[in-house]
């Protein structure tokens, strides 16, 4: 919009142009080149773990309500999957996140348990209805 103004508009790509040699440049046009094909090959080998885990990002810290990280630990040939806040070691005052993890089986059967409850009330729920809507029929 204007020299050190910080709003941008958008420019249809058929009507933006180039203009090449106006300024001198800081590296020549081959550096530039060479060093966007070495970006290129190093994102190529980028290593980006999946979080495909169920409760990603549901997580929450019970203190400061953010997301808990979830964590793998392999001791003794067995495999321990964890939630921790990642800001806890931050943080070292009493008022501070708990430095504590909680285990995603413990987790698991607390959301699974929740989850039967939650079906076990709609169930009669249902039943409810359905005695209501029998009345209703027979007063008809």
């Amino acid at each position: 919009m204007g020299v050190g103004c910080k709003h941008t508009a958008s420019v249809p790509k058929e009507d933006q142009f180039i203009v090449e040699g106006r300024h001198e440049g800081i590296i020549t046009k081959e550096e530039f080149l060479k060093a966007q094909e070495i970006f290129c090959e190093i994102g190529e080998t980028k290593n980006v773990i999946p979080k495909t885990y169920p409760l990603y990002k549901k997580v929450k810290c019970g203190i400061c309500g953010r997301a808990m990280s979830y964590k793998t630990y392999f001791r003794n040939g067995v495999t321990y999957r964890y939630f921790i806040c990642p800001h806890a070691k931050e943080q070292t005052d009493e008022d501070g996140c708990c430095k504590r993890y909680i285990i995603e089986d413990s987790l698991n059967e607390i959301v699974w348990s929740v989850v039967r409850q939650l079906l076990d009330m709609t169930d009669v729920f249902k039943q409810k209805l359905d005695r209501q809507n029998n009345v209703s029929r027979q007063e008809i």
